[in-house]
């Protein structure tokens, strides 16, 4: 497997940003000492998989042990194929302090691993016919045609999911009174205030920009009418059964009904709670999901990729994960949402995104040509990745083995 040589993009609040190159590098060396070494690919690809069992296989002594060992708060962990959910499990705690395990029906915020699934609403607006992936700001904010930079009038749908416009990282904190009150009317102050900045980037480059998945979105509600969170809801969510499906804080202010983020201060793991989920991040991270329906979604997607996918026509479906633009410092690209590899373990190509967002840490691992994918999840975070990435990565190694040997 090449060892990607750029870090993984997170999320938290107003923040994103790269970590851990050491510990995506990790699951190279492990996966390739339980897959058979990294001289080409070691494994025949296999398209098809096994049929899922009727009964996914409980999983959480193995998410037990990683969690044990990195002592983060809760670890949940899922396996999932072309063919259905392969295996679950979760464990640790809701909220350090009470009582209250976590369950493999527990709500987990998404952070950026979402942004593949808006890239995927965006393929629908395109073959329903609302908008292009040429649609440019300009045509899409006509009322801002006298602040858009002359850099930016260019700029693409397709460009802003592929982190390629030039635009800052995030609207800065001086706005944010513009962007909470309203989702919608918030993506729009995002747009007015980004479009008019000076590019960070040359444009058609790689730039991670989370505020470009801010105007992607209204431009999305735009072309297609309502708003990004009900056309998510109407387009993608309902249509899959995904009932977990929400916005911004899963668990009640002070509660440990569903799991709460947690963020390691001074070496201890402190609850993250209240923690704000500004709306105007809803479309860049904010969702979050059990990990049966976010398991579901990436199924969607990895049937979008094979052409075969009930909601996404064939062409948009693979354009999703064809690489758009090189990331600097490596072999990897970026496509729309997704990082893009290959991998000795994967049979191929292997695509992936990790987020974080209200203490919160996400990743998922796709392997297109074996049809399977790892998701895992955590409800910590630390500003540096020193604690919770080896768990995450530690628990994605031992799940693709499990998988592809049984152990």
């Amino acid at each position: 497997m090449q060892t990607p040589s750029v870090a993984r993009s997170v999320l938290r609040g107003g923040f994103a940003f790269a970590v851990s190159r050491a510990a995506l590098a990790a699951i190279a060396a492990l996966t390739l000492a339980s897959c058979g070494g990294g001289g080409g690919a070691s494994n025949a690809p296999t398209p098809t998989p096994p049929p899922a069992p009727a009964t996914p296989k409980d999983i959480g002594a193995i998410v037990e042990s990683v969690r044990a060992q990195h002592g983060v708060p809760a670890l949940a962990g899922a396996i999932v194929t072309t063919s259905g959910l392969h295996s679950i499990g979760a464990s640790g705690t809701r909220r350090l302090g009470v009582t209250a395990p976590v369950t493999v029906d527990d709500k987990w915020s998404t952070g950026s691993t979402l942004k593949a699934v808006v890239s995927a609403l965006a393929a629908m607006a395109v073959d329903a016919g609302k908008i292009a992936w040429t649609t440019t700001v300009e045509q899409s904010f006509p009322e801002l045609s006298s602040s858009i930079r002359a850099e930016y009038r260019g700029a693409t749908l397709e460009q802003l999911l592929s982190h390629a416009t030039g635009l800052p990282r995030d609207p800065p904190y001086s706005i944010w009174g513009a962007t909470w009150p309203s989702a919608k009317d918030g993506r729009n102050a995002a747009a007015a205030w980004g479009l008019a900045q000076a590019p960070v980037a040359a444009v058609g480059t790689f730039s991670y920009s989370n505020l470009g998945y801010m105007i992607a979105a209204a431009m999305i509600e735009r072309a297609w009418g309502g708003s990004f969170e009900d056309l998510m809801r109407d387009r993608i969510f309902t249509p899959l059964a995904l009932s977990s499906a929400g916005w911004g804080n899963a668990a009640a202010a002070g509660g440990s009904d569903q799991p709460v983020g947690h963020i390691l201060e001074n070496g201890v793991w402190t609850v993250c709670q209240p923690c704000g989920a500004n709306p105007v991040y809803n479309a860049p991270g904010g969702a979050y999901l059990s990990m049966r329906d976010w398991a579901w979604i990436v199924r969607e997607l990895m049937l979008a990729d094979a052409s075969t996918s009930t909601l996404i026509r064939a062409t948009s479906g693979r354009k999703l994960t064809t690489p758009q633009v090189p990331v600097p410092g490596g072999s990897w690209q970026y496509a729309l949402g997704w990082f893009v590899g290959t991998g000795d373990w994967a049979g191929g190509r292997t695509v992936t995104h990790a987020g974080a967002y209200i203490g919160f840490n996400t990743v998922v691992w796709v392997a297109p040509e074996r049809g399977f994918a790892v998701l895992v999840a955590s409800n910590a975070f630390d500003w540096y990745g020193n604690v919770q990435n080896p768990a995450l990565d530690a628990l994605v190694s031992r799940l693709i083995s499990y998988y592809l040997n049984g152990q």
